[in-house]
């Protein structure tokens, strides 16, 4: 593919990005259902590409002398194939497209057939040669028999009623007595409508993001006042629903979700709601006997708007997915205009805030919920299993499930706060709108799950707190199924001044955002599907307590994918200056610990741990130090070897690394009794090298990693961010191979790792260990098991050094992996003698 044959076709930004949507071309003819998607995150790095395209485009050759059909043909083979009906608008010219088929592209017409009674959108392709049809579809998104809401946001609930019918219902020929109109009226509110327009002498209710058809008009602007029986009322409703759910998503920060005008037809000729892409219309008709009006529930309006705010942010929305073969999109579409509903009126309406369209379907008991416990064929590739319908009404229950669930962990359920609820419903709806631009208009489920945490994580304000909510939830309803058999460990933690690059241990800087840096490693059998980890600080320190110290106070948290048996990704997160604490008035010193959790709902800490030693490598702990010293002064502070939870002994080497300039920083090991200091000298005398394996040097090269048949993921190094590419159909990737990881033997230990850059000095009654000079020297020592000797540290500030100096010292355990499984660091400030 040329890239002349590739037009841009929609850019959004976002607060974490930009989305760059491209259709693909042939011949100057738009490829049908083809997309190219590139996602650059806030620091310009290209962070997905989603190829969609048809590769090779091979165009089915015809004969020579067949001759193409004109439009006016194209249009009467597509009106035929739609049927009779009254057409809504007169059929425009069709537009020509090459049509993906088993032999290759046709070239075709593109016919958009536009009926009414009820109103229907159809797509037709018309080959452009014989007039075959080669597809036909309605692009309709009906709302199924019952989407509405009345009043704010219906009877039922602001009543706490369930018994409500409508007025007009009879026993005789419903089986039930309608409730009494006042009754009924008696639950309106008034509710101010903004910015309605005035014509000449009249009002009428068209504003800046709805027109509502046939509005009705009133001299007086405060006059749009009627029972919920006239036709008025209806039209009232649907402006003021559509404008307050434009305008609160506004307020989230979002300013690309449908911000411009949308008709709604509020009595239309039709026994359903429905969004219509084609016209971008609203239509809200009845309900069926014995029901409310459509018009009359505020819940089906916001729902069909949902639709709306999808196809706005991602053109085609709802296509059949090339791999799972099915429309999950779709579904995904009617889960999310059944939460945007229930999650918005929730907070401040409990009642039945699990049900939708609780007032058109009351005698049913409401037309859904999105509190079930569906879930989606996460181990079949395709057709059926689980409790897929392929219906995706049905199908849509999954993703609202989900999605409610997490909406209750991040404090929806909590009832004593409507702070808490109305703050769950903002993340919730901030990151599940903006979380769109990141999804293919033919994606799946677990792509917008994967979408969902992302955004979470990079929008500074929410930073993934609630990543083990999210995943659990997720994982719960199959739509990131975590298998078991996957060992995930923190191998490395630590924290640095700047987003990126990877640059290791930085004391943490003031004034300023910093960010939490993890290396995960998978150490089991299975392939870990998605995994978190979340980040805390405790300052002051003290030994640290799982749970409370790591999920108590979380920080920000980070997320991965995918993460195959042997390897190990690096994961980051924001840490907010206004969460760095600083040094005390009056203090010279802050001490604390940075502490980081690996979790995922199949692999994670066992229950009743509360030692990060009995944790499996699943937590970690690093501290850190901030103090002041004058040169040539010594500064002291305390280090613990211990390990309560190993069953044999362990092959460990801490290192001492000293800052570049420092290079010949005097630092010491002592202990009260300078017998358990020669013992420590002995126990790394008895250290043998057995086998020393050459290490083998490997030329940087990318990772790739195939996730699903069309999936792949890309790492051009493992301090950088992956990017995920959704193939084309038809498209092949080579991947070399790669040795089979040998589990939990130990290999390659370098000969580095027994090296004793340590001496033995004894002066009288005295003993210590100095270590020698350099940038990174250490010594190897065998740990035992339920072992803990503390120490102390002593380092010497050089007698050149100046006020303002800033001597950064890190103390680090590793094991013979050469994974991280400890630490300490010291920030010594160099300050001015007085006196």
């Amino acid at each position: 593919m040329q890239i002349d044959d590739l037009q841009p076709i929609k850019v959004v930004s976002t607060p974490t990005g930009t989305i760059h949507r491209f259709q693909q071309y042939k011949d100057g003819i738009p490829v049908f259902g083809t997309e190219i998607l590139v996602r650059i995150d806030a620091s310009q790095r290209v962070r997905q590409l989603n190829l969609e395209h048809i590769s090779p485009a091979r165009v089915v050759t015809v004969a020579a002398d067949a001759a193409q059909l004109e439009p006016k043909a194209a249009i009467k083979a597509a009106s035929d194939a739609v049927g009779v009906h009254t057409l809504r608008k007169k059929t425009a010219l069709p537009s020509k497209t090459y049509y993906p088929t088993d032999k290759g592209l046709k070239l075709a017409y593109l016919v958009m057939v536009l009926t009414d009674g009820p109103a229907r959108d159809w797509r037709v392709i018309v080959d452009a040669f014989t007039g075959e049809i080669l597809a036909k579809d309605d692009l309709t998104l009906l709302a199924e028999d019952g989407e509405g809401y009345v009043f704010d946001p219906n009877p039922v609930v602001t009543s706490g009623n369930n018994a409500l019918r409508a007025p007009e219902a009879t026993v005789a020929a419903c089986g039930f007595a309608g409730t009494a109109q006042a009754t009924i009226d008696a639950e309106r509110v008034t509710r101010t409508l903004k910015e309605i327009t005035k014509s000449g002498t009249k009002y009428k209710l068209d504003g800046p993001y709805v027109v509502v058809q046939n509005s009705p008009e009133e001299t007086n602007k405060n006059n749009f006042k009627y029972a919920s029986n006239q036709d008025g009322f209806e039209g009232v409703m649907a402006y003021y629903h559509v404008d307050t759910i434009q305008r609160y998503i506004q307020s989230l920060g979002i300013t690309n979700a449908h911000s411009s005008k949308i008709d709604v037809v509020p009595h239309a000729n039709q026994t359903n709601a429905s969004y219509n892409p084609g016209d971008d219309t609203i239509r809200l008709g009845h309900s069926g006997p014995c029901k409310p009006d459509r018009g009359e529930d505020a819940e089906a309006t916001i729902h069909e708007y949902g639709h709306g705010i999808q196809h706005d942010m991602v053109p085609g929305w709802g296509g059949k997915n090339p791999v799972t073969n099915r429309y999950e999109t779709g579904a995904m579409g009617e889960g999310f205009g059944d939460i945007l509903a229930c999650a918005y009126f929730a907070p401040e309406h409990p009642f039945q805030r699990e049900v939708f369209e609780d007032w058109c379907f009351a005698d049913e008991g409401g037309m859904r919920r999105v509190d079930g416990t569906k879930v989606y064929p996460w181990n079949i590739p395709s057709g059926a299993g689980g409790d897929w319908l392929n219906n995706v009404h049905d199908d849509g229950e999954i993703w609202s499930a989900a999605l409610w669930n997490i909406f209750l962990d991040m404090g929806g359920d909590d009832a004593a706060s409507l702070a808490a609820r109305l703050a769950a419903r903002g993340e919730l709806l901030r990151t599940l709108i903006l979380s769109h631009t990141r999804v293919s208009a033919n994606g799946t489920m677990p792509d917008g799950a994967e979408a969902f945490l992302d955004e979470n994580h990079d929008l500074a304000e929410y930073r993934l707190q609630h990543g083990i909510e999210m995943l659990n939830s997720f994982h719960d309803r199959g739509i990131l199924h975590c298998e078991t058999g996957s060992n995930l460990k923190v191998i490395e933690l630590w924290s640095q001044q700047s987003e990126s690059p990877a640059v290791g241990w930085q004391q943490v800087e003031a004034g300023q955002d910093n960010w939490f840096y993890a290396r995960v490693r998978n150490d089991g059998t299975v392939n870990a599907r998605a995994f978190v980890v979340e980040f805390s600080f405790k300052s002051p320190f003290s030994t640290p307590v799982y749970p409370a110290d790591f999920r108590d106070h979380i920080i920000s948290g980070a997320v991965g994918y995918d993460l195959a048996p042997g390897a190990t990704a690096t994961v980051k997160a924001r840490w907010p200056k206004d969460l760095i604490p600083a040094i005390p008035t009056g203090a010279t010193v802050r001490h604390g610990c940075l502490f980081a959790e690996v979790y995922n709902p199949a692999d994670h800490v066992p229950a009743g741990v509360t030692t990060i030693g009995a944790s499996n490598g699943k937590l970690a702990q690093r501290n850190t130090d901030i103090v002041d010293a004058l040169p040539d002064a010594t500064v002291d502070y305390f280090f613990a070897i211990s390990n309560y939870h190993i069953a044999k002994p362990q092959l460990v080497r801490f290192e001492l690394i000293r800052p570049p300039r420092w290079e010949n920083l005097e630092v010491t090991l002592h202990h009260r009794d300078p017998r358990v200091i020669k013992a420590l000298r002995e126990k790394m005398t008895i250290v043998r090298i057995k086998e020393v394996k050459p290490t083998e040097v490997i030329s940087a090269r990318p990772e790739v990693r195939v996730l699903e048949a069309t999936r792949v993921s890309v790492g051009l190094s493992p301090d950088q961010p992956q990017i995920l590419i959704n193939l084309a159909r038809g498209s092949s990737i080579i991947v070399p191979d790669q040795p089979a990881p040998a589990g939990d033997e130990i290999t390659d230990i370098t000969e580095d790792f027994f090296h004793q850059d340590v001496d033995l000095v004894s002066l009288q009654e005295q003993a210590f260990l100095k270590l020698k000079t350099g940038l990174r020297v250490g010594f190897p020592y065998t740990m035992a098991p339920r072992e803990r000797l503390t120490l102390r540290v002593r380092i010497k500030v050089p007698q050149n050094a100046r006020p303002g100096d800033k001597i950064k010292v890190e103390m680090v355990q590793r094991d013979a992996k050469g994974s991280f499984i400890g630490g300490f660091d010291v920030l010594v400030n160099v300050v001015e003698r007085h006196g």
